[in-house]
Protein backbone atom coordinates (compact mmCIF):
# COMPACT_ATOMS: atom_id res chain seq x y z
CA UNK A 1 0.00 0.00 0.00
CA UNK A 2 1.14 3.54 -0.67
CA UNK A 3 1.86 5.50 2.51
CA UNK A 4 -0.01 8.84 2.53
CA UNK A 5 2.69 10.63 4.53
CA UNK A 6 5.20 9.73 1.84
CA UNK A 7 2.73 10.93 -0.75
CA UNK A 8 2.64 14.47 0.65
CA UNK A 9 6.29 14.93 -0.35
CA UNK A 10 5.61 14.15 -4.01
CA UNK A 11 5.27 17.66 -5.43
CA UNK A 12 8.49 18.87 -3.83
CA UNK A 13 10.31 15.76 -5.05
CA UNK A 14 9.23 16.33 -8.63
CA UNK A 15 10.09 20.01 -8.44
CA UNK A 16 13.66 19.34 -7.28
CA UNK A 17 15.88 16.38 -8.12
CA UNK A 18 13.95 15.19 -11.17
CA UNK A 19 12.47 18.44 -12.42
CA UNK A 20 14.42 18.74 -15.65
CA UNK A 21 13.50 15.38 -17.13
CA UNK A 22 9.98 15.17 -15.75
CA UNK A 23 9.12 18.75 -16.59
CA UNK A 24 10.16 18.63 -20.21
CA UNK A 25 9.64 15.04 -21.38
CA UNK A 26 6.41 14.28 -23.25
CA UNK A 27 6.09 10.49 -23.39
CA UNK A 28 3.16 8.34 -24.51
CA UNK A 29 2.70 5.73 -21.76
CA UNK A 30 0.36 2.84 -21.08
CA UNK A 31 0.10 -0.26 -18.94
CA UNK A 32 0.60 -3.59 -20.67
CA UNK A 33 -2.58 -5.07 -22.03
CA UNK A 34 -4.32 -1.69 -22.11
CA UNK A 35 -5.18 0.58 -24.98
CA UNK A 36 -2.68 3.37 -25.57
CA UNK A 37 -3.63 6.40 -23.50
CA UNK A 38 -4.74 9.54 -25.26
CA UNK A 39 -2.04 12.20 -25.63
CA UNK A 40 -1.81 14.57 -22.69
CA UNK A 41 -3.65 17.85 -23.08
CA UNK A 42 -1.21 20.62 -22.04
CA UNK A 43 -4.10 23.07 -21.61
CA UNK A 44 -5.92 20.85 -19.14
CA UNK A 45 -5.75 22.44 -15.69
CA UNK A 46 -5.28 20.79 -12.29
CA UNK A 47 -8.99 21.16 -11.45
CA UNK A 48 -9.84 18.67 -14.22
CA UNK A 49 -8.21 15.80 -12.36
CA UNK A 50 -11.02 14.75 -10.06
CA UNK A 51 -10.94 11.78 -7.64
CA UNK A 52 -12.16 8.50 -9.13
CA UNK A 53 -15.43 6.93 -7.99
CA UNK A 54 -14.88 3.18 -8.07
CA UNK A 55 -18.52 2.23 -7.49
CA UNK A 56 -19.17 1.72 -11.21
CA UNK A 57 -15.60 1.21 -12.53
CA UNK A 58 -14.21 -2.21 -13.43
CA UNK A 59 -10.63 -3.22 -12.72
CA UNK A 60 -9.74 -2.97 -16.43
CA UNK A 61 -11.27 0.50 -16.66
CA UNK A 62 -9.35 1.58 -13.56
CA UNK A 63 -6.09 0.30 -15.02
CA UNK A 64 -6.77 2.22 -18.23
CA UNK A 65 -7.43 5.36 -16.20
CA UNK A 66 -4.11 4.91 -14.39
CA UNK A 67 -2.32 4.39 -17.70
CA UNK A 68 -3.81 7.64 -18.97
CA UNK A 69 -2.79 9.44 -15.77
CA UNK A 70 0.78 8.13 -16.03
CA UNK A 71 0.86 9.51 -19.56
CA UNK A 72 -0.35 12.91 -18.38
CA UNK A 73 1.96 12.94 -15.38
CA UNK A 74 5.08 12.34 -17.45
CA UNK A 75 3.96 15.03 -19.87
CA UNK A 76 3.08 17.65 -17.27
CA UNK A 77 5.00 20.90 -17.21
CA UNK A 78 6.74 22.03 -14.03
CA UNK A 79 4.17 24.81 -13.67
CA UNK A 80 1.41 22.26 -13.11
CA UNK A 81 2.57 20.82 -9.80
CA UNK A 82 -1.00 20.88 -8.45
CA UNK A 83 -2.06 18.78 -11.42
CA UNK A 84 0.84 16.39 -10.75
CA UNK A 85 -0.25 15.89 -7.16
CA UNK A 86 -3.85 15.24 -8.23
CA UNK A 87 -2.74 12.71 -10.85
CA UNK A 88 -0.49 10.91 -8.40
CA UNK A 89 -3.39 10.66 -5.95
CA UNK A 90 -5.56 9.11 -8.66
CA UNK A 91 -2.84 6.60 -9.59
CA UNK A 92 -2.42 5.71 -5.92
CA UNK A 93 -6.18 5.15 -5.65
CA UNK A 94 -6.15 2.85 -8.67
CA UNK A 95 -3.21 0.85 -7.30
CA UNK A 96 -5.04 0.31 -4.01
CA UNK A 97 -8.26 -0.57 -5.84
CA UNK A 98 -6.55 -3.17 -8.06
CA UNK A 99 -4.62 -4.57 -5.09
CA UNK A 100 -7.95 -5.17 -3.36
CA UNK A 101 -10.06 -6.36 -6.29
CA UNK A 102 -7.55 -8.27 -8.45
CA UNK A 103 -4.14 -8.58 -6.74
CA UNK A 104 -2.81 -10.84 -9.52
CA UNK A 105 -3.60 -8.40 -12.34
CA UNK A 106 -0.92 -8.48 -15.03
CA UNK A 107 -0.40 -4.70 -14.98
CA UNK A 108 -0.27 -4.18 -11.22
CA UNK A 109 3.52 -4.44 -10.96
CA UNK A 110 3.85 -1.90 -13.76
CA UNK A 111 1.50 0.57 -12.07
CA UNK A 112 3.20 0.10 -8.71
CA UNK A 113 6.63 0.53 -10.28
CA UNK A 114 5.68 3.73 -12.07
CA UNK A 115 4.00 5.20 -8.98
CA UNK A 116 6.94 4.35 -6.72
CA UNK A 117 9.38 5.81 -9.23
CA UNK A 118 7.43 9.07 -9.25
CA UNK A 119 7.40 9.41 -5.46
CA UNK A 120 11.05 8.49 -4.96
CA UNK A 121 10.71 4.93 -3.64
CA UNK A 122 13.27 3.76 -6.16
CA UNK A 123 14.19 0.36 -4.73
CA UNK A 124 10.54 -0.71 -4.71
CA UNK A 125 10.06 0.73 -8.20
CA UNK A 126 12.99 -1.34 -9.49
CA UNK A 127 11.65 -4.49 -7.82
CA UNK A 128 8.18 -4.19 -9.34
CA UNK A 129 9.34 -3.17 -12.82
CA UNK A 130 11.96 -5.93 -12.99
CA UNK A 131 9.30 -8.44 -12.01
CA UNK A 132 6.94 -6.97 -14.61
CA UNK A 133 9.38 -7.23 -17.55
CA UNK A 134 9.95 -10.85 -16.61
CA UNK A 135 6.31 -11.68 -17.36
CA UNK A 136 4.64 -12.35 -20.68
CA UNK A 137 2.58 -9.18 -20.24
CA UNK A 138 5.66 -7.03 -19.61
CA UNK A 139 8.45 -8.44 -21.75
CA UNK A 140 7.42 -6.34 -24.75
CA UNK A 141 6.66 -3.12 -22.83
CA UNK A 142 9.44 -0.71 -23.82
CA UNK A 143 8.33 1.94 -21.33
CA UNK A 144 9.06 -0.36 -18.39
CA UNK A 145 12.60 -1.00 -19.65
CA UNK A 146 13.10 2.72 -20.19
CA UNK A 147 12.05 3.59 -16.65
CA UNK A 148 14.37 0.87 -15.31
CA UNK A 149 17.16 2.54 -17.24
CA UNK A 150 16.23 5.89 -15.70
CA UNK A 151 16.37 4.37 -12.22
CA UNK A 152 19.80 2.79 -12.69
CA UNK A 153 21.57 5.33 -14.91
CA UNK A 154 23.00 7.62 -12.24
CA UNK A 155 24.87 4.98 -10.25
CA UNK A 156 24.96 1.94 -12.57
CA UNK A 157 25.26 3.23 -16.17
CA UNK A 158 26.26 -0.14 -17.63
CA UNK A 159 23.27 -1.89 -16.12
CA UNK A 160 21.06 0.99 -17.20
CA UNK A 161 22.35 0.63 -20.75
CA UNK A 162 21.10 -2.96 -20.97
CA UNK A 163 17.60 -1.76 -20.04
CA UNK A 164 17.71 1.13 -22.50
CA UNK A 165 18.90 -1.22 -25.25
CA UNK A 166 15.99 -3.57 -24.50
CA UNK A 167 13.65 -0.58 -24.78
CA UNK A 168 15.32 0.57 -28.02
CA UNK A 169 14.87 -2.90 -29.53
CA UNK A 170 11.13 -2.54 -28.97
CA UNK A 171 10.83 1.18 -29.79
CA UNK A 172 13.33 2.68 -32.21
CA UNK A 173 14.19 6.39 -32.43
CA UNK A 174 12.44 7.20 -29.13
CA UNK A 175 14.01 10.38 -27.65
CA UNK A 176 13.65 9.33 -24.01
CA UNK A 177 15.57 6.13 -24.71
CA UNK A 178 18.24 7.86 -26.78
CA UNK A 179 18.75 10.47 -24.06
CA UNK A 180 19.15 7.67 -21.54
CA UNK A 181 21.77 5.97 -23.72
CA UNK A 182 23.55 9.32 -23.95
CA UNK A 183 23.69 9.55 -20.15
CA UNK A 184 24.97 5.97 -19.97
CA UNK A 185 27.78 6.71 -22.41
CA UNK A 186 28.70 9.84 -20.49
CA UNK A 187 28.72 7.86 -17.27
CA UNK A 188 31.12 5.28 -18.71
CA UNK A 189 33.43 7.93 -20.19
CA UNK A 190 32.56 7.57 -23.88
CA UNK A 191 31.94 11.23 -24.68
CA UNK A 192 31.77 10.79 -28.47
CA UNK A 193 28.99 8.24 -28.14
CA UNK A 194 27.24 10.40 -25.53
CA UNK A 195 27.17 13.28 -28.01
CA UNK A 196 25.98 11.04 -30.83
CA UNK A 197 23.06 9.73 -28.79
CA UNK A 198 22.24 13.23 -27.53
CA UNK A 199 22.07 14.50 -31.12
CA UNK A 200 19.85 11.56 -32.08
CA UNK A 201 17.55 12.29 -29.14
CA UNK A 202 17.21 15.97 -30.07
CA UNK A 203 16.51 15.03 -33.68
CA UNK A 204 13.91 12.43 -32.69
CA UNK A 205 12.21 14.97 -30.45
CA UNK A 206 11.85 17.43 -33.32
CA UNK A 207 12.75 20.51 -31.28
CA UNK A 208 9.68 20.23 -29.05
CA UNK A 209 11.23 19.57 -25.64
CA UNK A 210 13.75 21.70 -23.77
CA UNK A 211 15.49 18.79 -22.10
CA UNK A 212 16.94 17.19 -25.23
CA UNK A 213 18.46 20.40 -26.60
CA UNK A 214 19.74 21.31 -23.12
CA UNK A 215 21.24 17.84 -22.68
CA UNK A 216 22.99 18.09 -26.06
CA UNK A 217 24.44 21.47 -25.12
CA UNK A 218 25.82 20.01 -21.89
CA UNK A 219 27.42 17.10 -23.74
CA UNK A 220 29.04 19.45 -26.25
CA UNK A 221 30.33 21.64 -23.41
CA UNK A 222 32.01 18.59 -21.90
CA UNK A 223 33.74 18.15 -25.25
CA UNK A 224 34.80 21.85 -25.30
CA UNK A 225 32.83 22.33 -28.51
CA UNK A 226 31.60 25.78 -27.58
CA UNK A 227 30.26 26.84 -30.98
CA UNK A 228 27.93 23.85 -31.36
CA UNK A 229 27.08 24.02 -27.66
CA UNK A 230 25.87 27.59 -28.18
CA UNK A 231 23.63 26.47 -31.04
CA UNK A 232 22.07 23.70 -28.94
CA UNK A 233 21.61 26.03 -25.97
CA UNK A 234 19.93 28.62 -28.20
CA UNK A 235 17.54 25.93 -29.41
CA UNK A 236 16.74 25.01 -25.79
CA UNK A 237 16.08 28.68 -25.03
CA UNK A 238 13.76 29.09 -28.01
CA UNK A 239 11.75 26.02 -27.03
CA UNK A 240 11.45 27.27 -23.44
CA UNK A 241 10.34 30.73 -24.56
CA UNK A 242 7.76 29.23 -26.90
CA UNK A 243 6.42 27.02 -24.12
CA UNK A 244 6.26 29.97 -21.72
CA UNK A 245 4.24 31.92 -24.27
CA UNK A 246 1.76 29.07 -24.71
CA UNK A 247 1.38 28.19 -21.03
CA UNK A 248 -1.66 29.23 -19.00
CA UNK A 249 0.64 29.51 -15.99
CA UNK A 250 3.92 30.94 -17.33
CA UNK A 251 5.71 31.60 -14.02
CA UNK A 252 7.54 28.29 -13.72
CA UNK A 253 8.35 28.37 -17.42
CA UNK A 254 10.00 31.75 -16.92
CA UNK A 255 12.26 29.94 -14.44
CA UNK A 256 13.05 27.37 -17.14
CA UNK A 257 13.81 30.22 -19.55
CA UNK A 258 16.13 31.73 -16.93
CA UNK A 259 18.02 28.42 -16.72
CA UNK A 260 18.57 28.41 -20.47
CA UNK A 261 19.87 31.99 -20.35
CA UNK A 262 22.28 30.93 -17.60
CA UNK A 263 23.50 28.05 -19.74
CA UNK A 264 24.00 30.27 -22.78
CA UNK A 265 25.82 32.93 -20.79
CA UNK A 266 28.16 30.31 -19.30
CA UNK A 267 28.95 29.03 -22.80
CA UNK A 268 29.57 32.53 -24.15
CA UNK A 269 31.85 33.45 -21.26
CA UNK A 270 33.97 30.45 -22.21
CA UNK A 271 33.90 31.48 -25.88
CA UNK A 272 35.07 34.98 -24.94
CA UNK A 273 37.94 33.48 -22.95
CA UNK A 274 38.83 30.99 -25.68
CA UNK A 275 38.78 33.54 -28.53
CA UNK A 276 39.36 36.99 -26.96
CA UNK A 277 40.01 38.59 -30.35
CA UNK A 278 36.63 37.64 -31.87
CA UNK A 279 33.94 40.31 -31.63
CA UNK A 280 30.77 38.22 -32.06
CA UNK A 281 30.92 36.30 -28.75
CA UNK A 282 31.07 39.63 -26.87
CA UNK A 283 28.01 40.90 -28.74
CA UNK A 284 26.11 37.67 -28.16
CA UNK A 285 27.01 37.68 -24.46
CA UNK A 286 25.77 41.25 -23.95
CA UNK A 287 22.59 40.46 -25.86
CA UNK A 288 21.73 37.47 -23.70
CA UNK A 289 22.65 39.28 -20.49
CA UNK A 290 20.10 41.96 -21.41
CA UNK A 291 17.47 39.39 -22.34
CA UNK A 292 18.01 37.54 -19.07
CA UNK A 293 17.46 40.77 -17.17
CA UNK A 294 14.17 41.35 -19.00
CA UNK A 295 13.10 37.79 -18.25
CA UNK A 296 13.88 38.34 -14.56
CA UNK A 297 11.64 41.41 -14.54
CA UNK A 298 8.82 39.40 -16.13
CA UNK A 299 9.27 36.66 -13.52
CA UNK A 300 9.19 39.25 -10.72
CA UNK A 301 5.92 40.63 -12.12
CA UNK A 302 4.39 37.15 -12.13
CA UNK A 303 5.57 36.66 -8.55
CA UNK A 304 3.99 39.95 -7.52
CA UNK A 305 0.70 39.00 -9.19
CA UNK A 306 0.70 35.65 -7.41
CA UNK A 307 1.31 37.29 -4.01
CA UNK A 308 -1.35 39.94 -4.56
CA UNK A 309 -3.91 37.43 -5.82
CA UNK A 310 -3.36 35.29 -2.74
CA UNK A 311 -3.72 38.36 -0.55
CA UNK A 312 -7.02 39.25 -2.20
CA UNK A 313 -8.34 35.72 -1.79
CA UNK A 314 -7.35 35.52 1.86
CA UNK A 315 -8.80 38.92 2.78
CA UNK A 316 -12.12 38.51 0.93
CA UNK A 317 -14.82 39.70 1.13
CA UNK A 318 -13.50 42.88 2.75
CA UNK A 319 -10.24 43.19 0.81
CA UNK A 320 -8.68 46.61 1.48
CA UNK A 321 -8.29 49.06 -1.39
CA UNK A 322 -4.44 49.03 -1.49
CA UNK A 323 -4.38 45.29 -2.28
CA UNK A 324 -6.93 45.64 -5.07
CA UNK A 325 -5.15 48.73 -6.40
CA UNK A 326 -1.70 47.10 -6.49
CA UNK A 327 -3.13 44.00 -8.16
CA UNK A 328 -4.73 46.11 -10.90
CA UNK A 329 -1.49 48.07 -11.40
CA UNK A 330 0.53 44.83 -11.59
CA UNK A 331 -1.82 43.47 -14.26
CA UNK A 332 -1.36 46.66 -16.24
CA UNK A 333 2.43 46.48 -15.94
CA UNK A 334 2.33 42.87 -17.13
CA UNK A 335 0.55 43.99 -20.30
CA UNK A 336 -2.73 42.29 -19.36
CA UNK A 337 -4.89 45.30 -20.23
CA UNK A 338 -8.25 43.54 -20.28
CA UNK A 339 -7.65 41.93 -16.89
CA UNK A 340 -6.37 45.26 -15.55
CA UNK A 341 -9.54 47.02 -16.72
CA UNK A 342 -11.70 44.49 -14.90
CA UNK A 343 -9.58 44.81 -11.76
CA UNK A 344 -9.76 48.63 -11.78
CA UNK A 345 -13.52 48.48 -12.36
CA UNK A 346 -13.85 46.08 -9.42
CA UNK A 347 -11.75 48.47 -7.33
CA UNK A 348 -13.97 51.40 -8.26
CA UNK A 349 -17.16 49.41 -7.58
CA UNK A 350 -15.91 48.64 -4.09
CA UNK A 351 -14.20 51.97 -3.40
CA UNK A 352 -15.83 54.66 -5.61
CA UNK A 353 -13.47 57.40 -4.39
CA UNK A 354 -10.23 55.51 -5.20
CA UNK A 355 -8.10 57.90 -7.32
CA UNK A 356 -6.15 55.18 -9.13
CA UNK A 357 -9.32 53.50 -10.36
CA UNK A 358 -10.81 56.83 -11.41
CA UNK A 359 -7.65 57.78 -13.33
CA UNK A 360 -7.43 54.43 -15.14
CA UNK A 361 -11.09 54.35 -16.12
CA UNK A 362 -10.91 58.00 -17.20
CA UNK A 363 -7.94 57.27 -19.47
CA UNK A 364 -9.68 54.20 -20.88
CA UNK A 365 -12.80 56.23 -21.69
CA UNK A 366 -10.69 58.95 -23.32
CA UNK A 367 -8.83 56.40 -25.43
CA UNK A 368 -12.13 54.82 -26.48
CA UNK A 369 -13.55 58.21 -27.45
CA UNK A 370 -10.42 59.06 -29.46
CA UNK A 371 -10.69 55.76 -31.29
CA UNK A 372 -14.33 56.43 -32.13
CA UNK A 373 -13.42 59.89 -33.48
CA UNK A 374 -10.81 58.36 -35.78
CA UNK A 375 -13.42 56.06 -37.29
CA UNK A 376 -15.94 58.85 -37.96
CA UNK A 377 -16.35 59.78 -41.66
Amino acid sequence: MVNRSTFTLVTARIASSRRLVRAYSAVVLTAAGCAVAAPADPQRGPSAYEPISFSDVSVEEAVRLAADDIDRLDALRASESEGAQALLERIRQVVEFVEKEEPDHASLDYLRGRLYAFIGRESEAMEHLQRFVGTRAGRNEWRAYRVLGDLFVEHYPRLARSHYESAAHLKSFEPTILAGLSRCARGTGDLNEAIRFAKDAAEADGDKTVFYAHNLARMLMADNNWTEAQGAAEMALNIAKRSAGQSQNPREWLGVVESQYNLLIAILRRRVNETPGAAQPYLDLVNYLRQRSQNSVAAAREDALSVLKRGIENTAPSTPAPLLEQYAIALSEAGRSEDASKAFQDLRDRYPDNPAAAAWIGRAQSDEAATDDQHKP
